[in-house]
């Protein structure tokens, strides 16, 4: 058996937005970052963010991003890794990317990470501190404004969305991380 490839209009310099598809690499970092937490974390150790009620682990929220695309896992997965961490890793790794935000929240681009704790029972054995991230630079790519309008807090905005400051991962990227 053989595989053949095929292309059509991929222009890594034209922006799309990616969407879900964030979740992918995001989802791997967290696994290789485990890696490096102590060995009393893995995958299974339930954490919670201060303030917040959900206590999860990083398995159920995995499963949870690829089984139902999940935006809240996702969005608690970026707060764990931080947006500096993701776009150095991908970067280390010659990725070409930007993960800039959190997904369908308000303020998804946040600068700040919150405080996460890491449980054995009842019991914190790990906190992870918060922090606060690099600002973004907009990105510099063709066709960066879209569509016609869009709303704002159930208001319509009579001109094309500007997505300069949002997620960026190219097809070919997105390809190559498969």
């Amino acid at each position: 058996a053989s595989f053949n490839e095929f292309k059509f209009q991929v222009n890594d310099s034209n922006y799309f937005y990616p969407a879900s598809t964030v979740k992918f690499p995001v989802a791997i970092l967290a696994l290789e970052k485990l890696a490096t937490m102590p060995e009393t974390i893995n995958r299974n150790t339930f954490y919670q963010f201060r303030g917040d009620s959900t206590r999860t682990t990083l398995s159920q929220d995995i499963i949870k991003i690829f089984a139902v695309s999940d935006n809240d896992a996702y969005n608690r997965i970026f707060e764990f890794l931080g947006k500096d961490y993701i776009n150095t890793q991908l970067h280390r790794k010659g990725i070409k990317a930007r993960i800039s935000h959190r997904l369908s929240v308000e303020n998804s681009a946040d600068l700040n990470h919150k405080t996460i704790d890491f449980y054995i029972n009842d019991s914190i054995v790990f906190t992870h501190k918060n922090t606060t991230a690099r600002a973004i630079k907009p990105l510099e790519l063709r066709q960066l404004k879209k569509g016609i309008g869009y709303t704002i807090n159930g208001s319509l905005v009579k001109k094309p969305m500007d997505f300069s400051k949002k997620n960026y991962l190219p097809i070919e990227s997105l390809y190559g991380i498969m």
